[in-house]
């Protein structure tokens, strides 16, 4: 089984060249997401606190990035609303 995992890998590297391995491949054929699901949940335990932290920070840029750029608005929205 593994030697055709090994075979499967070899052959996709010299049809579609891309740098990173597996998880490149399973990128071109699941997406962005999927991509990114496979690399969290293939990962040994041993880097798990990095991928904790890396996710931490990705949650906490999305949340300020909502908060800089969709509050003010929904503020002004809600504002614009009680004063009607």
């Amino acid at each position: 089984m593994y030697a055709g995992l090994c075979f499967s890998i070899a052959e996709m590297t010299a049809a579609l060249p891309h740098a990173g391995g597996a998880y490149s491949f399973e990128r071109s054929a699941v997406g962005p997401l999927g991509g990114y699901l496979g690399a969290i949940f293939g990962t040994p335990d041993s880097a798990a606190p990095f991928w904790r932290l890396a996710a931490g920070l990705a949650w906490f840029a999305l949340v300020a990035r909502h908060r800089l750029v969709h509050a003010p608005e929904e503020r002004f929205a809600l504002e614009a609303r009680r004063r009607r």
